[in-house]
């Protein structure tokens, strides 16, 4: 898959950033996906996709497609979303004249910049999820776990992906929460 042309619509606001958030609003989702992102190195929104195309298009993602929506958001991640998110660590501490009053204001809008290129990100991996064909989800696992797995793997050693598992417990859990409330469609 290429990436997208400029003609191409992203869905800003679409399905997958709407789960996102709601996902994200779930008890204790904030603090493990901090953990899984600081700890694991892990890419949340990719966690937070993996999770949606389980409940939303009912796949369980094959080695290739995670590989693929890695390789495809990998260069956005690193040098725009991470890189807004070490300017907004940065000067919450430092380095002069941060942190001050004015200084705080510059924060507030990189934070900004931080989540709106997450939503570019989530939008994009909307997008190509859109051309997928979507085989039965196969019986026997479940395709919530197995996809976080699957996507965590990529960023962190197999021995790791067992310590991270209580984050991913939580992660899970609210994202079966979300699928399963009465307004969720």
């Amino acid at each position: 898959m290429l990436p997208l042309s400029s003609s191409e619509f992203l869905p800003i606001d679409g399905r997958l950033w709407q789960f996102a958030l709601r996902v994200y609003r779930q008890d204790g989702v904030p603090t493990a996906c901090l953990a899984l992102q600081d700890h694991f190195e892990a890419d949340v929104t990719l966690l937070l996709f993996a999770g949606w195309v389980a409940v939303e298009l009912q796949m369980n993602l094959s080695p290739e497609q995670c590989m693929q929506v890695n390789n495809l958001v990998s260069p956005w991640h690193q040098h725009i979303v991470k890189t807004l998110r070490q300017m907004r660590i940065s000067l919450k501490s430092g380095p002069s004249p941060a942190p001050i009053g004015e200084t705080e204001y510059l924060r507030a809008d990189i934070k900004a910049a931080e989540l709106k290129a997450e939503c570019l990100e989530l939008a994009f991996l909307e997008n190509i999820s859109s051309k997928w064909i979507r085989p039965e989800l196969s019986g026997g696992t479940d395709p919530v776990r197995s996809n976080l797995v699957m996507i965590l793997r990529l960023t962190t050693k197999a021995e790791s992906v067992e310590r991270a598992s209580c984050y991913l417990d939580i992660l899970e859990r609210a994202i079966w929460q979300v699928k399963n409330q009465p307004n969720y469609t």
